[in-house]
């Protein structure tokens, strides 16, 4: 048997070296950017944005929801942009929450979100330096930008700078329903069972089809479980989609109503929305319920 080692050449143990440093940098560089991202003062910290020069919407990383990014403001003209895409569709509502952790003294963070054609829709900025901060933002689905830069106190741009840390992430607050948002989307129900809704947004409204009705009886529908602060809207669209009857309640978490309803042949379409107090549309959300019954 021939135990010799097999021959290499000078060429290729220079070769397996610099595989072996390459490995060894690989995790370095992996180990860093993980520390990095933890944005926490008991751990090192290593200069240097991982995220390229995302100073502009044009340069903006992209990043996942529900992971933690660090990074640093460096100076207070400057400003820090990412882009998410949210796990709800553009025919749906959700809220998108963006979290901001500050492990410092020094910054006072701002956020704003912007649309994909950078819109500005939305921003907050905390109140005092080093305070950890977040953002509720009640959107259809789609491409957002959210940037971030160092505020003064009272809440202007470029006031501060610093480390920080952000997590994006949907928070699932709409009901199962959607898309219903329209009325040639509207979710189909049954008799006899309870249905929970939800405007998420003050733009939202949540329309539902009853099909194959009878269309000599009378139908009664209770709604319950309004929550405070909830004015809601409802109109009613007969088999042709003509609008036939509306009601709104003058007080945010009334108490049960219930309504009867006929004449509207073997199709009946309800929209709910929120209302302002003086019973304008799109002026209030929350959660509601509903069941239709056969009189």
């Amino acid at each position: 048997m021939d135990d010799s080692v097999p021959f290499r050449t000078d060429i290729e143990k220079e070769e397996e070296i610099m595989r072996s440093l390459k490995s060894v940098a690989a995790v370095a560089v992996l180990t860093a950017t993980a520390l990095f991202f933890l944005g926490c003062d008991n751990l090192p910290f290593f200069p240097g944005s991982p995220y390229g020069n995302n100073t502009t919407r044009a340069n903006a990383f992209e990043i996942e929801l529900e992971s933690r990014y660090g990074d640093e403001i460096k100076d207070n003209d400057e400003a820090r942009w990412f882009k998410f895409t949210t796990e709800h569709p553009e025919d749906t509502w959700d809220e998108v929450r963006v979290s901001v952790t500050v492990p410092n003294d020094d910054l006072i963070v701002r956020i704003e979100i912007f649309d994909a054609q950078g819109k500005s829709l939305q921003s907050t900025h905390a109140t005092t330096r080093g305070q950890d901060h977040e953002m509720v933002t009640r959107r259809v689905g789609g491409l957002f930008y959210v940037r971030f830069s160092g505020a003064h106190s009272y809440g202007l741009d470029h006031g501060s700078s610093g480390r920080y840390s952000f997590k994006v992430e949907n928070l699932n607050s709409n009901d199962p329903y959607g898309p219903n948002h329209t009325i040639d989307t509207a979710y189909e129900v049954s008799t006899g069972q309870t249905y929970d809704g939800v405007l998420v947004n003050n733009d939202e409204a949540d329309f539902f089809v009853l099909k194959d009705a009878d269309p000599t009886a009378t139908y009664r529908m209770d709604v319950t479980g309004v929550s405070a602060g909830l004015y809601i809207r409802l109109v009613f669209f007969d088999q042709s989609r003509n609008q036939f009857g509306s009601y709104h309640n003058e007080g945010g978490g009334d108490p049960p109503q219930h309504f009867n309803i006929s004449n509207f042949g073997d199709t009946l379409y309800i929209r709910f929305s929120g209302a302002t107090s003086y019973g304008l549309d799109h002026g209030s959300r929350g959660s509601y319920s509903f069941k239709l019954e056969k009189q």
